[in-house]
């Protein structure tokens, strides 16, 4: 019952104050870092349930890093080092990412929303270069609002560190038991990358 009542009061935190723990900003120039790559997550608009996306970054020690907080019509930027990287995206049931990257590219994952019994499930579905020449997907990634972490999220984060790190163990034991063609769809590979930061 314990774990229901925490649930669901993790549950509405997330669903009605989520906002406060972004800020709106802007990047004029959308450019990518020099030899850094960027991985754009972003989520529609749509009219579901306000319920929103937290991801975290797993850290070379193991330790998980806070990417931010995704609602509908929004999008977050993860600036990282070229190489290998694995991310989580929180939820009723969580989703892992894996990612190669290389330097001086962008890469963008779309959140998948899923209405679940106590919180909503979120899945990584990576998008394709060429999906980029989608009027739809171009669409969705211009009119998503850029936004960043706030001091409240970062409050947000400590208070919520060992949920996290439960998600991304759980994430990688199912990870680990899929099938190749299954974990395709949740690796972003050097490939992917493209030259344009939206």
């Amino acid at each position: 019952m314990k774990k229901i009542l925490l649930a669901l009061t993790t549950l509405f935190m997330l669903a009605g104050c989520a906002s406060s723990l972004m800020s709106p900003t802007q990047d004029a120039d959308n450019v990518i870092p020099k030899d850094k790559a960027v991985i754009t997550f972003y989520r529609p608009s749509s009219i579901d349930i306000p319920i929103q996306a937290p991801i975290a970054r797993e850290a070379s020690d193991g330790s998980l890093e806070f990417v931010g907080v995704v609602s509908s019509g929004t999008k977050l930027r993860a600036t990282v080092e070229p190489g290998d990287h694995t991310f989580v995206v929180g939820g009723e049931k969580s989703d892992l990412l894996k990612a190669k990257v290389q330097a001086n590219k962008a890469y963008y994952v779309k959140l998948d929303q899923k209405i679940g019994i106590l919180k909503d499930r979120f899945a990584n579905v990576v998008i394709r270069p060429e999906e980029l020449t989608n009027g739809p997907v171009q669409k969705d990634l211009k009119d998503a609002k850029l936004v960043e972490i706030n001091s409240k999220g970062q409050v947000w984060f400590r208070k919520h560190y060992s949920s996290m790190m439960q998600n991304m163990v759980a994430a990688k034991n199912v990870y680990d038991m899929q099938s190749v063609d299954q974990k395709k769809t949740h690796t972003l590979t050097p490939e992917m990358g493209t030259d344009k930061l939206y």
